[in-house]
């Protein structure tokens, strides 16, 4: 299993810090330089930003900013390098993570990951965390469960693991950027729509809650205008709520 960090030049202190975290529970990681969206130029971003055709822009209408493409971009290297590699999953990192003492159980080795799945999400932000999931699980000989949650939406990217196949697809629908690259993972985009996001549960990362310097923390909400295409996937997301079971993630 390939494994990569993802961490800008001009943040040395963040990848000692991620690097400290991977060493001391014994998971040997590759660091991937990643995409500084402080200098990329306009006519960069221009042309990344043309995605007005895009079906689902209407849920996202504002242009990305520079530092989400950069951090769009960062994630696309480490798709691109698994497609590279031999392997047939890859492990991915942003370097805001602390590890639990149990994360080398699944960062070590992907035979553990059930057939058929090609998306895992492996952390939380905080220590604990509540959403709604899909009814179907499955239960790991670990003790621990993978879940699909479905409210709040799973968005995020500190640490997935992802398949050679999602991974190749991934690259192939974004050419153009129409939505930040948890969004377009875990919620709005084609990747979201072709394969189930699962979470483990209990989490073996959590985030340090440091500002990112991945997206520059420019991250800003935007509502965006009434649309059907906007009505169906709040319908659609009502639905499935509704269906779902509450589940509590517990960071250990």
């Amino acid at each position: 299993m390939l494994k990569l960090v993802i961490n800008l030049d001009r943040s040395p202190d963040r990848w000692a810090h991620a690097k400290a975290q991977l060493d001391r529970v014994g998971v040997d990681a590759l660091r991937v330089s990643g995409v500084d969206g402080k200098l990329l130029d306009k006519d960069s971003i221009d042309a990344y930003n043309e995605t007005s055709s895009y079906p689902k822009k209407i849920l996202c209408p504002r242009p990305l900013r520079a530092g989400e493409i950069g951090c769009f971009l960062s994630h696309r290297l480490c798709w691109q390098r698994l497609l590279d590699s031999d392997e047939n999953w890859a492990l991915i990192l942003e370097d805001d993570i602390v590890l639990s003492d149990r994360a080398p159980i699944y960062m070590n080795s992907d035979d553990w990951i059930p057939e058929g799945i090609h998306l895992i999400q492996l952390f939380i932000f905080h220590d604990t965390w509540t959403a709604y999931c899909k009814r179907k699980s499955i239960s790991l000989k670990t003790g621990d469960e993978l879940l699909i949650p479905v409210r709040p939406a799973p968005t995020g990217t500190p640490a997935y693991m992802i398949s050679r196949e999602a991974a190749k697809f991934a690259l192939e629908h974004s050419k153009t950027l129409p939505f930040p690259v948890d969004n377009y993972l875990f919620e709005w985009g084609p990747v979201a729509e072709k394969y189930d996001i699962w979470r483990l549960n209990n989490p073996v990362v959590r985030t340090t809650g440091e500002a990112s310097t991945i997206h520059n923390n420019d991250r800003v909400r935007h509502k965006s205008p009434a649309s059907l295409t906007k009505l169906m996937f709040q319908t659609k997301r009502s639905i499935a709520k509704s269906l779902a079971i509450k589940h509590e993630f517990k960071f250990s």
